[in-house]
């Protein structure tokens, strides 16, 4: 037999789960500024803010416009400070020395592509 949940359980989670990736939208929006505003420079590496699901993150992360490109041009996938992964969320997909790609799965992943602002 299944396993009894609260009433309102599952939706709390969902709740949870819907405010740890709006944080993470939100630093994605004051990314693309950055990537835009620093799109025609010279390559060299930028401070991009740290996309992790923590609403009191304010680290950044050095990379050049075309690695944050390269990361962004999958929705799901966020570029994160070692640590700061949300593994019950999101899966690691690439490791730098500096930094981690992570993709956001299930209905993470779901509210990622929507409120993608390149969509």
């Amino acid at each position: 037999m299944g396993e009894v949940v609260p009433c309102g359980y599952v939706a709390a989670m969902d709740v949870t789960t819907e405010r740890r990736t709006q944080n993470e939208a939100m630093s994605r929006v004051a990314n693309e500024a950055i990537e835009e505003a620093e799109a025609a420079g010279d390559g060299s590496s930028i401070s991009f803010l740290c996309e992790c699901t923590r609403p009191d993150c304010d680290r950044t992360i050095e990379l050049t416009p075309y690695e944050y490109r390269r990361v962004r041009s999958n929705p799901r996938r966020f570029v994160v400070l070692h640590g700061h992964e949300s593994r019950d969320i999101e899966s690691v997909v690439e490791a730098a020395d500096e930094y981690l790609v992570v993709e956001k799965h299930g209905s993470a992943g779901d509210l990622a592509e929507a409120d993608d602002p390149r969509s």
